[in-house]
């Protein structure tokens, strides 16, 4: 914690409060611990990569790039740790709305989970309080397709606006047999496909149907086109 702390201090100097609960790793937003009724802030502890000044104004100009280079541009000043080695395994982008990627360590041994909004910000994103984090496992434990896979995701398009339909965000890893995942919503609206990248996936898409939810049929299928798995979640 004293680690974090001394960390956040050189992130954001002004903020005198304490800092409050949760993972004291780099790449995880933790909160201050300004009382009730204050202005919630937050803190995504950073890595040893300070940003210039250059870099952080590239991705402030612009905060959903469409290149792999771009968006680890802007997840490095994010995590304040140097992203541009790495290799982008999977991503998408849901145009104006916001975009999640996973990268892997130049070593393989890491990986990263960035998640971008069209207000570029340090800490917050319109996704919920944590942009992401890094320095996972890249041998992370591989999720089954089940009736818990992850189709989490909100109403929110930006900050204080809500979207049309359902705004599906998520992002992990499955059996490396899988090549394609396709996402058929139970509330209406169309059908997505995600590729998948040695078991890695993202998922960043607008079912714009009024009365989308997360509810939906996912099917897997290999590189063939096999049905491997139909679950409804």
């Amino acid at each position: 914690m004293d680690e974090a702390s001394r960390r956040c201090r050189l992130r954001y100097p002004q903020y005198k409060a304490s800092l409050v609960g949760g993972s004291w790793q780099s790449g995880r937003t933790v909160a201050y611990d300004y009382g009730r009724g204050q202005q919630e802030k937050s803190c995504t502890i950073p890595g040893g990569d300070k940003p210039s000044e250059r870099l952080d104004a590239d991705a402030k100009r612009e905060p959903i790039p469409i290149t792999p280079a771009g968006q680890l541009r802007n997840c490095s000043v994010q995590f304040w740790v140097n992203l541009s080695g790495w290799r982008v395994v999977a991503s998408e982008t849901a145009p104006g709305l916001g975009a999640t990627l996973i990268a892997v360590s130049p070593s393989r041994r890491n990986a990263v989970v960035c998640n971008l909004g069209p207000e570029f910000g340090e800490t917050a994103t319109p996704f919920g309080p944590e942009p992401g984090f890094v320095s996972a496992d890249s041998s992370a434990r591989r999720d089954k397709v089940d009736q818990y896979f992850a189709t989490t995701g909100n109403r929110v398009c930006s900050p204080g606006k809500s979207c049309q339909g359902w705004h599906y965000l998520s992002q992990g890893r499955v059996a490396s047999n899988i090549a394609k995942i396709r996402i058929e919503p139970i509330g209406g609206g169309l059908i997505h496909d995600i590729k998948v990248t040695d078991g890695w996936y993202t998922l960043s898409w607008l079912n714009g149907d009024p009365k989308a939810r997360p509810d939906a049929k996912i099917t897997a299928y290999d590189k063939n086109g096999k049905v491997l798995k139909s679950v409804t979640t």
